[in-house]
């Protein structure tokens, strides 16, 4: 899922990608994820993960938890605007 930014609304600032545990066991998987990161982190994305598992134990805490990431990634570029 992509986050466009609000300040910017033809901007996505922010990524959520959803898998399971066994996706990430392999070793090519690693390396694709990671060129992906960097890829996105290069356009100026964060990102972040939810296990699928997670997602369906407890989906209002997954959502908070990336509210208060995407609200912390806001307050910092703020607090940088104004330096």
């Amino acid at each position: 899922m992509a986050v466009v930014h609000p300040n910017d609304p033809h901007r996505y600032f922010f990524g959520v990608e959803c898998d399971w545990a066994m996706y990430h066991s392999s070793p090519s998987v690693k390396e694709r994820d990671l060129n992906r990161q960097q890829f996105l982190e290069n356009k100026s994305w964060n990102n972040t993960r939810i296990l699928s598992c997670n997602w369906w134990k407890n989906r209002s805490v997954e959502i908070e938890r990336i509210e208060l990431i995407i609200k912390g990634i806001l307050e910092e570029e703020m607090i940088l605007q104004k330096v």
